[in-house]
């Protein structure tokens, strides 16, 4: 008999055959739980919520990584609030112009499953450029001091649970304040197929604090109908540089992000738009 993990909404579920279940616990902030997958390899799941697979991780931290750091002037601070399982870093790592990355992770248990169970998604740690704190995000943006970064990336969890103060407006407007200029924020912004309120409340919140908002897409088969949307925001509306595809070159080898993605990803479908506003 097969065993099955199935993440349910109460209207939908989705199940995956397990081969292995290799850790199972509580947290101080949540449930955890680490699969072997048949189809998609090592999987971790947070509040019964599948977080990442080692099949298709790379979607979602090089579009989460990616698009912002190619939008910003520069790299030199770069600060990341959650993204405990280290991809984003990883990802962010690969661009030569990068300078310091301050991760801050609520959940020292994330952190720790990461490096144990996903060492190709937490590498980045290792790296001298990371300073990995254990701390509460929505405290250490309100407590750190203006223009002190050149990136913001919000690498939550969904809504719910540890991760519901970071998609308010209060938040924004702290990460913000600490945005240099010619810099932006980043964070992401769930399915397009998600609640249309809950969409459109986490947009209004962020495009009250920036002038420029604007969401893009990726796909993810193992999230919820398989799509999901991410948001940059600025003072300045940012462009793609020129060079684009030498600028992606330049970052080694990458597994879905390419120009051709990169440009088109800011291309929203009708029913998506219209959630937004």
């Amino acid at each position: 008999m097969t065993l099955f993990f199935t993440e349910s909404d109460n209207v939908t579920s989705y199940g995956y055959a397990i081969d292995k279940v290799y850790e199972v616990g509580q947290s101080k902030f949540q449930s955890y739980k680490v699969f072997e997958t048949l189809k998609f390899g090592k999987m971790l799941v947070l509040d019964d919520v599948v977080m990442l697979t080692e099949k298709d991780e790379f979607v979602y931290h090089e579009m989460l990584a990616h698009i912002p750091a190619l939008l910003s002037k520069s790299l030199d601070n770069v600060l990341v609030i959650g993204g405990g399982d280290g991809g984003t870093v990883r990802e962010l790592l690969k661009h030569p112009n990068c300078g310091q990355i301050t991760l801050c992770e609520i959940d020292a248990k994330v952190i720790e499953l990461s490096k144990k169970y996903f060492p190709q998604v937490a590498i980045g740690f290792e790296n001298p450029k990371v300073n990995e704190l254990v701390a509460d995000g929505i405290e250490f943006v309100k407590n750190s001091a203006d223009k002190t970064y050149d990136l913001v990336i919000v690498d939550s969890s969904d809504p719910i649970g540890p991760g519901v103060g970071l998609f308010t407006e209060a938040f924004y407007a702290d990460c913000k304040r600490l945005i240099k200029s010619g810099g932006c924020l980043a964070a992401q912004t769930e399915s397009p197929w998600f609640e249309g309120s809950v969409i459109q409340k986490i947009y209004q919140n962020i495009s009250k604090n920036f002038s420029y908002t604007k969401p893009y897409l990726g796909t993810v088969p193992t999230y919820p109908m398989g799509s999901w949307t991410w948001t940059v925001a600025s003072e300045e509306n940012l462009s793609l540089p020129s060079d684009l595809k030498k600028k992606i070159s330049s970052l080694g080898v990458l597994n879905y992000l390419n120009a051709d993605i990169a440009k088109a990803c800011f291309a929203l479908p009708e029913f998506y738009k219209k959630k937004l506003v």
